[in-house]
């Protein structure tokens, strides 16, 4: 009868303690598996958890808990975690920590499979990141907004003098290859009429004569047409005169152009700020606020947790002295690695009062962060959730002993370097619920601040940077943070922008000298270019015209006078053959021929029988006596009255040829 009460006993009381020795560690470990796994929405892998009794602990040796948003990646991992409850809230059924430890914290691990659970996949959100945004943002505009500006005002090629002097040159290009083609024209014609006058050359003295005369027309067309193209050419000088001043005052207009864009020239500096700063800012500022997001998962993960969902029945409340919440993590240190501007660094945290009830409790959540290394990190976040709206404020002091690069622009064409040494960054945010306020400075020495470009900048730009870049030694900048956490307002401020800038503005006002005559000499080099540039197409068309027609023109004046003087009648028979053998018309030879033709008319005239005659007649005496009037004497002007050799010569070229050998 004993033993029937004594041994169901004992079996209960053994497989308790079966349970509690072999049973408590796989379900505490099942539960933990599953806990973490709600929260974080991947998979969660527990190497080892062992519990002890007294005093009441548990220890787990290797965690690893998986990203859901990054497969392949774990959120966090640890070698050991030691948890210490207090004995007496376990009675109470709370769970209430009284110390813990952490050691091997480590974040952003790879795994070995991807860590996702075998969920449905919740559709991503598409709009693109404030981050991206911020990014696409920036870029090179400050420089190339910086090289056009200086590229359209300064460049000669878009000047008034190169617009101005190009119209010119094509007009007067158009103009000269018109001249050319009407001078062209005129050159076939003046070949003929040549011709003409060498086969004139060719006949006797009196044969000359007439065909001088047949030719007399065209010689005259021509020469009026060689005339009119001389004329031409000596209109177009005033016309050329007057563009020749045309350029010279577009000349002055852009010497004083340079002159005032030289001194209006100055950078945006919230762009130089941007360029130089805003990717280094933003993605440190994305560092703060991912861990201020991830301890607020954190914060609402455990709380629905610790707060399972009701079941049917009844609630009864008995009254405690000291009421505490159901869960509480009064300490627990952590010791690892963080990483810090890709540099794994070791670090040591301490988080207090973590509690699913913070109103009971009273205190605000805090965690404390410091690290060590060439970037020191100290970091405070404090949840505070006894009031009706959480707030959560951090406080981060960052230090980097290591040179940071800078580059802003493109190297291909215009850049800006710069090395930052002993960074000090600095942030306060505050967040309300979905809300956000605070603020990032950055403060460090500026050591190599160079600018470069290609040849397509003026060289004065570049050096003029590079003397005032030479003296700036410190940078700070200040990004303004508003908004909500997804979508934040940011404004970023800083002195480098309005130093570049202004320092451009005060390297020029040094170099505005070298600058303005450099550019002015230009200018006005480019003018008297452009100006001799028409002056010797100007001339050497115009001389050419000239030199290729004047032996055209000497001989066309010179028949023109010639049958002038023959249609007036104004001339004697001495003076048209003294005319003749004068002028340059015939040959040596043959002005010999009408010079002995003209002295046997002489004698004819004064009555001397011509000695061929007298040998043929001998009887003939040497002289005539004739009657008066019947033959002249030398002197006399019967028959050559004004006008009487006119009747002897054509006025058509045509009839002129027959009527010379029928008096004969």
């Amino acid at each position: 009868m004993r033993w029937t009460y004594i041994i169901p006993r004992l079996t209960i009381v053994g497989l308790l303690l079966t349970f509690l020795t072999f049973g408590v560690d796989p379900l505490l470990q099942y539960v933990i598996v599953q806990s973490f796994q709600s929260v974080t929405g991947a998979k969660v892998d527990v190497a080892e958890l062992k519990t002890t009794y007294f005093p009441p602990s548990f220890a787990i040796q290797g965690l690893a808990l998986a990203s859901a948003s990054r497969p392949g990646k774990n959120l966090v991992e640890f070698d050991s975690l030691h948890v210490s409850f207090e004995p007496h809230s376990l009675s109470r059924r709370r769970f209430v920590v009284e110390d813990g430890h952490i050691d091997g914290l480590r974040f952003d691990t790879r795994r070995n499979d991807d860590g996702q659970l075998e969920t449905t996949e919740e559709p991503m959100d598409a709009e693109p990141s404030w981050i991206t945004d911020k990014l696409t943002e920036l870029g090179d505009e400050w420089l190339s907004g910086l090289e056009s500006q200086v590229m359209s005002q300064l460049d000669p090629n878009n000047l008034e003098t190169w617009r101005v002097g190009t119209g010119v040159y094509e007009k007067w290009d158009g103009r000269f290859d018109e001249l050319v083609v009407r001078a062209k024209e005129l050159e076939p014609r003046a070949k003929a009429l040549k011709q003409d006058f060498e086969n004139a050359r060719k006949g006797d003295t009196l044969q000359q004569i007439e065909q001088y005369l047949t030719v007399a027309q065209e010689a005259e067309l021509l020469l009026r047409e060689a005339q009119t193209f001389r004329d031409d050419l000596k209109e177009i000088v005033p016309e050329v005169r007057s563009d020749f001043q045309l350029l010279n005052d577009a000349r002055l207009h852009d010497q004083e152009k340079v002159r005032h864009t030289l001194a209006l020239l100055k950078p945006d500096p919230r762009r130089i700020s941007e360029a130089l700063l805003g990717r280094t800012m933003y993605l440190r500022l994305q560092e703060v606020l991912t861990w201020v997001e991830t301890i607020r998962d954190y914060q609402h993960g455990l709380q629905d947790q610790i707060e399972p969902p009701r079941r049917p029945g009844h609630d009864f409340d008995f009254w405690a002295v000291n009421p505490m919440p159901d869960f509480l993590l009064k300490s627990l240190r952590m010791t690892g690695t963080i990483s810090v501007s890709s540099e794994s660094v070791p670090f040591q945290a301490l988080l207090t009062d973590v509690t699913e009830d913070p109103k009971l409790l009273g205190r605000p959540c805090i965690m404390s962060l410091g690290a060590e290394g060439s970037r020191p990190l100290r970091l405070k976040v404090t949840y505070d959730a006894t009031r009706e709206i959480p707030v959560a404020e951090m406080l981060a002091d960052f230090r980097d002993t290591n040179e940071l690069p800078l580059r802003a622009g493109n190297p291909e064409k215009s850049c800006l370097h710069a090395i930052m040494n002993s960074i000090a960054w600095q942030s306060r945010l505050v967040v309300v619920e979905n809300h956000i306020q605070g603020h990032l400075t950055l403060n460090s020495r500026l050591d190599s601040l160079t600018f470069s470009a290609n040849d397509e900048l003026r060289p004065e730009i570049v050096e003029a940077a590079n003397e005032v870049f030479a003296d700036l030694r410190s940078l700070n900048a200040t990004v303004q943070i508003s908004g909500t956490i997804r979508e934040p307002q940011i404004e970023m401020h800083s002195d480098v922008g309005e130093q570049v800038a202004s320092g451009v503005k005060v390297a020029f006002t040094h170099q505005m000298e070298i600058a303005k005559e450099k550019l002015v000499a230009e200018v006005s080099d480019f003018a008297d270019e452009q100006i001799q540039t028409l002056k010797n197409r100007f001339a050497a068309d115009y001389d050419r015209l000239l030199r290729e027609n004047k032996e055209l023109i000497e001989k066309a004046s010179e028949v023109q006078t010639l049958v002038a003087s023959l249609r007036s009648g104004n001339v004697d028979a001495r003076g048209l053959v003294k005319q003749v053998s004068n002028s340059s018309l015939i040959k040596d030879k043959d002005r010999a021929k009408l010079n002995g033709a003209m002295e046997k008319f002489d004698d004819v005239l004064s009555g001397q029988i011509p000695a061929d005659l007298q040998k043929k007649i001998p009887q003939l005496p040497g002289t005539l006596s004739l009657p008066p009037g019947m033959l002249p004497t030398p002197s006399a002007n019967s028959i050559l009255q004004n006008g009487s050799l006119k009747s002897f010569l054509p006025t058509r070229p045509r009839e002129a040829s027959a009527k010379p050998q029928s008096r004969q």
